[in-house]
């Protein structure tokens, strides 16, 4: 959610596994005049299966929600926040961040991205 002048939450549904998706959520809140105050970046999807059997494209699409949009959002909502000297950042990874295991490789290890970019 975003609050604008009015100060009424406003959500936005958006597909975050397309490339410059970031940037267009980015975008539409900043060309609105609407600031974030805390940025939750908690929008994430796993796959389950033999590594060698996942699907390619499932797999660049979790790679693209879960690390690359992630750290695109918090590099261009941060900066407002540090000028303003008011806001955070939140980004939720899993207890699977701390370990790897069986049959979610990427999903494990895009977790573990997110534990060590925080």
């Amino acid at each position: 959610m975003v609050r604008g002048e009015d100060e009424v939450p406003v959500c936005r549904m958006l597909d975050l596994s397309l490339p410059g998706s970031a940037a267009t959520l980015y975008a539409q809140t900043s060309s609105r005049g609407r600031h974030v105050d805390v940025l939750v970046n908690n929008a994430g999807f796993g796959d389950y299966g033999d590594f060698t059997e996942t699907d390619v494209q499932k797999n660049h699409d979790m790679l693209q929600v879960n690390i690359v949009t992630l750290t695109a959002l918090t590099r261009l909502y941060t900066p407002a926040m540090l000028e303003r000297r008011h806001g955070g950042v939140i980004n939720l990874a899993s207890i699977v961040a701390f370990q790897p295991g069986p049959l979610m490789a990427v999903y494990y290890a895009s977790k573990a991205y997110v534990l060590s970019f925080t």
